[in-house]
C-alpha cells in the first residue's frame, strides 16, 4: 500500500514505488482526475486524486487558514483577490487580511499588524497564543492523526506541521518589518522575546510527540532567495541553540523530523544535521540541489522540482527537468518528489501532465489521464 511505501522511505528503505509529498490544490487536476467538483466533494476528489497521481505523504492543514479535505469556506476566481478583517492564530483581535485565489482553498496573508512600534513588540506576551495544555494539544492532534488515518485508508501518511518552529513566530506576529527593526536594533531584548515564543514551541513539539505520528515537519523560513535573512551569527546566537531543545521530544519519542525553509538553505545545511534532524523539504533551486543531495544523502530529501518551470516552462521543459531530477536521485533511499511550492491552480494542466509523465517513468503510477 502507498503509505507503507512512505513509511519505508522515511525510514530509508526506499518502497516498491517513486514517493511522493505534493500539497494538492488544483482544482482542474482534481475535477479531471475524479470526475467530482473539488469545490463541493472535496474530500472525494481528493483522495481520488492522490490515489491516482501517487501522493503517498499528506497533511490535513497546510496553511492556518484552510483544511485540504474539507470544502472551502470562500470561493475567489483565477486572479481574484478580497481583503476581510478576521482573527488567525496568531492575532487574538481582528486585523485586516488578503486571501487570494490558488486553487480549491485560498492564501490567506495579513496586510496590517497590531503593532505600532519595537516598544509593543517588545513588551508582547505570546502566551495568549498557545494557552492550552500540553494534554489538550496532544489529545486534539491524535484525533486529528486517527481521522486522516481514517480517511486515508492506506493512500497515504499524514505528517504533522508546525509552522513557526522559531524563526517564524515574530514574523507572523509582528511582520517582517518590525521583526527585523527590534532583532537588530534590540537585540539583546529582542532575545528575551524570543525565549517567550521558544517557550510555545517546546510545548508544541512535546505535545506532537505525544502522539502517535510517525513524522513532523517543522517550518522556518531562515533564508531568503539569495541566503540568509540576517548574519549567520545572528543565527548562532538567538537560534540555533534553541532548536535542540524544541527537536528533543520529537526525536526522543522516535518521530521523523524533517526541517523545511524557503530560501537559499546551503550554507545552513550541515548545521542544520548537527542539531539532529533527519532530513530536509527546502525550496529548490534556491538550495542547490547537486549539494543537498550530497549532503543530504542519508537523510529524507523532500523536493527536488523547481515549481517555477512546472509553472512557466513548457511541457517539454518540465518532462526534461523532472527527469534530470529523478536520475540524481534514483540512489537515494529516503527521496520523496516534490514541487515544494506546491500544485496550485496556477500550473497549467499539460505541464501537470509531464510532470507526473516523468514520475511515471521511475516508479510512480502510470498517467493515464
Amino acid at each position: 500500500m502507498a503509505r507503507e511505501d512512505a513509511l519505508r522511505t522515511l525510514n530509508l528503505r526506499r518502497g516498491s514505488r517513486l514517493s511522493s509529498k505534493e500539497t494538492l490544490n488544483h482544482p482542474e487536476l482534481m475535477e479531471y482526475l475524479s470526475g467530482k467538483d473539488p469545490f463541493e466533494e472535496t474530500e472525494q476528489a481528493y483522495l481520488i486524486s492522490i490515489e491516482r497521481l501517487g501522493i503517498d505523504l499528506v497533511t490535513e492543514s497546510p496553511s492556518s487558514g484552510w483544511k485540504i479535505m474539507e470544502p472551502p469556506k470562500l470561493r475567489l476566481k483565477p486572479g481574484e483577490t478580497i481583503c476581510k478583517v478576521m482573527t488567525d492564530v496568531y492575532h487574538k483581535r481582528p486585523i485586516k487580511q488578503d486571501l487570494a485565489y490558488t486553487g480549491v482553498h485560498p492564501t490567506v496573508f495579513p496586510v496590517e499588524y497590531p503593532f505600532r512600534d519595537e516598544e509593543e513588540v517588545l513588551n508582547y506576551n505570546p502566551s495568549e497564543l498557545m494557552p492550552e495544555p500540553v494534554e489538550e494539544l496532544a489529545e486534539r492532534d491524535e484525533k486529528q492523526y486517527q481521522k486522516m488515518l481514517g480517511k486515508l485508508k492506506g493512500r497515504a501518511e499524514p505528517y504533522g506541521f508546525y509552522y513557526t518552529t522559531l524563526f517564524m513566530w515574530p514574523v507572523m506576529v509582528f511582520g517582517w518589518e518590525l521583526f527585523l527593526t527590534s532583532a537588530v536594533s534590540q537585540e539583546e531584548r529582542f532575545d528575551k522575546l524570543l525565549d517567550r515564543f521558544f517557550q510555545l514551541s517546546i510545548k508544541r513539539t512535546q505535545a506532537l510527540a505525544r502522539t502517535s505520528m510517525n513524522v513532523v515537519i517543522l517550518h522556518d523560513d531562515i533564508t531568503f532567495k539569495d541566503g540568509p535573512v540576517l548574519a549567520p551569527e545572528w543565527y548562532e546566537r538567538h537560534i540555533f541553540p534553541r532548536y535542540p531543545d524544541i527537536f528533543k521530544p520529537l526525536l526522543e519519542a522516535g518521530k521523523k523530523v524533517i526541517f523545511c525553509s524557503d530560501g537559499k538553505l546551503d550554507v545552513f545545511l550541515e548545521r542544520l544535521i548537527e542539531l539532529g534532524i533527519d532530513g530536509f523539504m527546502p525550496e529548490t533551486p534556491a538550495t542547490n540541489l547537486d549539494k543537498l543531495l550530497e549532503i543530504g544523502k542519508d537523510k529524507v530529501i523532500i523536493g527536488g522540482i523547481d515549481t517555477g518551470i512546472l509553472t512557466r516552462g513548457s511541457p517539454n521543459e518540465v518532462l526534461t527537468h523532472t527527469q534530470e531530477v529523478l536520475q540524481k536521485t534514483l540512489d537515494l533511499p529516503g527521496f520523496f518528489i516534490s514541487s515544494p511550492g506546491g500544485l496550485y491552480g496556477n500550473i497549467p494542466l499539460e505541464n501537470l501532465r509531464s510532470y507526473f509523465q516523468a514520475r511515471s517513468e521511475f516508479g510512480g503510477p502510470p498517467v493515464d489521464w
